[in-house]
């Protein structure tokens, strides 16, 4: 990481962290010990798959927000905690990661766009990870009104590589298929065969991870 770009990660987890646990490991039992809210949500996940080429996939699922619940902040951290956990792995640091968005059972309502401008931030130019792709899948009827606003955030690189996938679940699983992304590596709700998987990682790196 060059001095400018080590300047910028730690200027923003600063912001996000605050001097009292910016500097502490980023561990359920650290830096993010009040957050267990914001990470039992599971609004980012990393799903215990990679791509053909190696690279790790997190998963974004819209519908699990509510503002009510959690500081936006906290869920911000949440997603620090993720994709520094798929930095842990050699082969994503070389070669990136892949993001999945599914926004299909998400309301209008639960677009946040300050909590999408935070997490924007923290990914461009801050935390260390390569964004090799983004798959949107099944966007809602209202996915035209907000889609401008996500591809602002998303920023130039990211945006040129984001593809969304609509259709019937069938067409959309055939779809990403054709990306190396197979029912072998996605969750069930993008129609693959990954059940669910969060709350028993979340547990396994709690106990290792003190």
């Amino acid at each position: 990481m060059t001095a400018a770009r080590l300047v910028k990660y730690w200027t923003k987890r600063l912001e996000i962290f605050g001097p009292d646990r910016a500097f502490l490991p980023l561990t359920q039992a650290q830096a993010l010990k009040d957050d267990d809210v914001a990470l039992g949500f599971g609004f980012v996940k990393l799903v215990p798959a990679k791509d053909p080429s190696g690279r790790s996939i997190t998963y974004f699922d819209v519908s699990k927000q509510d503002r009510t619940k959690y500081e936006r902040k906290s869920m911000t951290r949440a997603m620090w905690y993720v994709f520094h956990a798929a930095l842990e792995d050699i082969e994503t640091q070389k070669k990136g990661i892949i993001i999945l968005v599914i926004p299909r059972d998400s309301k209008l309502s639960q677009f946040d766009r300050k909590l999408g401008q935070l997490n924007a931030d923290s990914l461009r130019g801050c935390i260390p990870i390569r964004m090799s792709a983004a798959h949107i899948c099944h966007p809602p009827t209202f996915f035209s009104i907000i889609y401008p606003i996500i591809k602002i955030l998303m920023g130039e690189r990211l945006r040129k590589r984001t593809l969304v996938h609509g259709g019937s679940e069938a067409h959309v699983v055939q779809s990403m298929a054709a990306f190396g992304l197979t029912k072998d590596r996605l969750p069930q709700e993008f129609g693959g065969d990954i059940g669910p998987f969060h709350d028993q990682w979340l547990a396994s790196r709690r106990a290792v991870h003190k």
